[in-house]
């Protein structure tokens, strides 16, 4: 299971373009130690799971289970409405997630949001 969850935790870092040194200023730890939760040579405590949840946006159930795909990557709802959120079917979600994924500019990635953000405005 280590390795499970130290895979993810390598592969939400670099989603979110951020190095060892960003993650280990974000969740006080040095980089060595997150080195050694990406390769699972050390365990991780629950505490710290829950601060690379906060820090990546993304369920704690997305660290066990093996990701073949970044549409396979829950995420966590925003909307409180119910009928909005399955407004967009499954194959247009998958894509949507897929090339934001594959974008590697957190910048852009950010300005997206914001275009999407304006979008929905009321």
């Amino acid at each position: 299971m280590k390795k499970v969850i130290g895979k993810k935790i390598r592969i939400f870092r670099k989603m979110n373009d951020l190095t060892l040194e960003d993650v280990s200023h974000e969740v006080n730890i040095s980089y060595q130690q997150i080195q050694k939760y990406e390769t699972g040579d050390s365990s991780i405590s629950a505490e710290m799971l829950f601060k690379f949840s906060q820090l990546f946006n993304t369920p704690i159930e997305n660290f066990f289970h093996e990701i073949t795909h970044p549409s396979q990557v829950f995420i966590k709802e925003q909307s409180k409405d119910f009928i909005h959120r399955n407004l967009v079917n499954e194959d247009e979600k998958k894509s949507l997630l897929e090339h934001f994924c594959k974008i590697h500019s957190k910048d852009v990635r950010l300005q997206i949001i914001q275009l999407l953000k304006s979008f929905t405005a009321e």
